[in-house]
């Protein structure tokens, strides 16, 4: 029944839409994700109704025990291998799980942590940075009052593209919002202030450590840090 829908729901997104598809190919002729970003939530919410986000949950089901049978290591050493053997590319991660993560936006584009994985899994497993940070964005431009995505958006900028200005552009813009995590707000302020001793700004930094340890006075990194002149 699930292939049935995802059948289904690809179909409409691909057959319905292709004059928009193809529009979106001339505008990205020198990338390769076009098919990925497309954006069709307006068919699926007309078509659908109220029913597709109950059909997002059930496909995020499959989504989910994906990542939880692959590991990201190993999943990461197959594409790199590509799997000749089998016929696979590296692009193995996208064919089996991107288009399922990409069409779960499209019928909810409130569905944080699908654009959470994709923009990961896109970034980190794949290796392709700049898809993936676009995921992140359009995820940003749908949910602006979240603080999870800029979250994500940061890391990606601060860990893969060691660009420390607009990590903490993004890590900044996660800090003005609402987080309720304990570990999620120390995690973004560690970041915040990593990025700022990066660039050298270290009273920035140092007050930032200071607001880390009043969300986890016991985090003994933090500890270390406030003792550096």
């Amino acid at each position: 029944m699930l292939k049935i829908i995802v059948c289904f729901l690809l179909l409409i997104s691909g057959g319905l839409l292709q004059l928009d598809i193809d529009k979106e190919r001339q505008r990205y002729a020198a990338s390769h994700d076009s098919t990925i970003f497309s954006t069709p939530q307006s068919l699926l919410a007309n078509i659908l109704g109220e029913s597709r986000t109950l059909i997002a949950d059930v496909l995020w089901i499959k989504v989910d025990k994906y990542f939880h049978t692959h590991q990201p290591g190993e999943l990461h050493g197959q594409e790199k291998e590509h799997r000749e053997d089998e016929g696979h590319s590296e692009e193995v991660g996208v064919t089996e799980i991107m288009p399922l993560i990409r069409l779960i936006t499209w019928l909810d584009p409130h569905f944080i942590k699908a654009y959470r994985v994709g923009g990961w899994h896109l970034s980190f497993n794949l290796n392709r940075v700049e898809e993936g940070k676009k995921f992140l964005k359009e995820g940003i431009n749908n949910n602006p009052s979240r603080y999870e995505l800029y979250y994500d958006l940061g890391w990606v900028y601060f860990t893969i593209e060691r660009d420390y200005i607009n990590a903490a552009r993004y890590l900044e813009e996660a800090r003005a919002r609402r987080v309720e995590d304990k570990y999620e707000h120390k995690s973004v302020l560690v970041m915040l202030a990593s990025s700022y001793e990066k660039m050298n700004q270290m009273e920035k930094a140092y007050l930032l450590w200071r607001e880390a340890a009043r969300v986890d006075p016991a985090d003994p990194i933090i500890r270390e840090r406030l003792k550096t002149p």
